[in-house]
């Protein structure tokens, strides 16, 4: 018969040899049988020893888990049985003494050799709290075995029944069987005797409700404290020294900006004194020329200091402009490194005679069948006798270009560059070639330093031409 209560046999008023088990000494819980011989243990303690050796531990006849039945009768017969109330005057210990029923067990462990995990585990199958360390559940475990085994709060319970009913009085009626505390669903973890817990719930646990004194909302005592310290609803009195005045706490600062005693600065700029405010109108009548003075004062820093600002401003305005231009500049620069990249590009270097009879480079094709070539001139044809140098397109689409017109010295190295220098920079617009066979260039006069840096022996002078041509889209 399971009563979900551990009995000591000492408990009982009659026939307690009959159903004492001879494993764990208590009054057989679920009583079993499976040997020949009929010996009757509790369920647990059989299968236990079945765990160990596949015997009965009577009469030491083999037998397993398949053989063991339910001796109904003598569940019945023990159900019947009188007893006392575990928490009765007699329920801490047995007739000679004898240790509690927890205590009797012999497959009980004690709780300082458990590890945590059993602890926690048998805890929470007495429905307790398994939070904590090693040592407050081992405290825990021993003080709720006690309690269950009738050590503590025993000494006051009358009640008598039957077996069958001890559950029930110990679940329900009984006022000295160990509880949890009412308000354990909002937080407790307290347990008390079944006969202080009203008294606890509503008088020492910590997660009772009890009401502001101030604004009657219900707080739990253990936050209440702390709320009434702050409450808005509070009858509090002004801090000023001498005003005496008493006002709710949520009014408080209405109350000190109009408060004669309420401490505060001088309003004229650049006095720094404080005084009440019920002083506030006689010092500044009595300190008007002071006031004036100090904000004469105030005034003309200011005004120097925007004079500085001022300056400040017109070097920043001034920095901009020439971070603008530098910018300007800058985008010219990266425009024609961008021409440049985009250029078809071609040195040309020839040679004319003294005569100027030898008057042209070779042909050079550049590409999508554009072909041209350099030039140079004695005269124009037109009655000038200025030399030039020019390109020309021979076959080709017209195009337009960047060029640098060069004298070579006698070492072929650059003596003077003859062409604008316009012509040349690659963030200047290009010019346009002219038609088929028709160039561009520049005119240049040979002066004496000319003559005699680029003439060479046989009389010629060489020329260069870099020519960029950048092709319609």
């Amino acid at each position: 018969m399971a009563v979900g209560v551990p009995i000591d046999t000492a408990w009982l008023e009659e026939d307690k040899e009959m159903v004492e088990c001879p494993v764990c000494f208590m009054v057989l819980e679920d009583p079993t049988t499976g040997c020949p011989g009929g010996h009757v243990l509790c369920r647990q303690c059989y299968l236990a020893e079945l765990h160990k050796r596949k015997e009965c531990p009577t009469c030491k006849h083999a037998t397993d888990e398949s053989r063991l039945q339910r001796c109904l009768p003598l569940e019945a017969f023990i159900g019947k049985l009188r007893t006392r109330c575990k928490n009765g005057p007699e329920g801490a210990v047995g007739e000679e003494g004898g240790a509690p029923p927890l205590a009797k067990r012999a497959k009980l462990e004690p709780a300082q050799y458990m590890s945590a995990d059993d602890l926690r585990e048998e805890l929470g199958r007495r429905g307790q709290s398994t939070d904590g360390d090693t040592e407050e559940l081992v405290g825990r475990l021993e003080e709720h075995r006690r309690r269950d085994a009738g050590v503590e709060g025993a000494q006051s319970c009358s009640w008598r029944g039957r077996v069958s009913e001890l559950a029930g009085h110990l679940a329900e009626s009984c006022l000295h069987e160990s509880v949890k505390c009412p308000n354990a669903v909002v937080g407790c973890k307290e347990s008390m005797l079944r006969k202080d817990a009203a008294r606890h719930a509503s008088e020492t646990c910590v997660y009772r409700k009890n009401r502001c004194a101030h604004c009657a909302n219900p707080f739990e005592a253990r936050t209440l404290v702390g709320h009434e310290a702050s409450c808005s609803a509070a009858q509090i009195e002004c801090p000023n020294a001498g005003c005496g005045v008493t006002v709710v706490r949520r009014s408080m600062g209405q109350h000190r900006s109009v408060c004669r005693r309420e401490e505060m600065a001088c309003p004229c700029p650049g006095c720094e004194e404080r005084m009440a405010l019920a002083d506030v109108e006689q010092h500044v009548e009595a300190s008007g020329p002071m006031h004036l003075q100090r904000a004469w004062g105030r005034a003309v820093e200011v005004e120097e200091k925007l004079a500085e600002q001022g300056a400040v401003i017109i070097k920043q305005k001034e920095a901009i402009s020439c971070l603008q231009a530098k910018d300007a500049e800058m985008r010219g620069v990266i425009l024609g490194l961008q021409r440049h990249a985009d250029a078809l590009t071609r040195a040309f270097t020839w040679f004319t005679d003294g005569a100027w009879t030898n008057q042209q480079s070779g042909a050079y094709p550049f590409t999508d069948g554009l072909i041209g070539r350099c030039f140079s001139k004695l005269a124009d044809g037109l009655g000038h006798s200025t030399p030039s140098m020019g390109f020309c397109i021979e076959e080709g689409p017209r195009c337009t270009m960047h060029f640098k017109c060069s004298i070579l010295d006698k070492n072929d190295k650059v003596l003077r560059i003859v062409s604008r220098p316009e012509d040349s920079d690659f963030r200047k617009p290009p010019i346009e070639t002219g038609p088929i066979g028709q160039g561009c260039g520049a005119l240049f006069n040979l002066t004496a330093a000319d003559k005699a840096g680029a003439v060479r022996a046989d009389g010629s002078i060489r020329l260069r031409m870099v020519v960029h041509l950048y092709l319609p889209e």
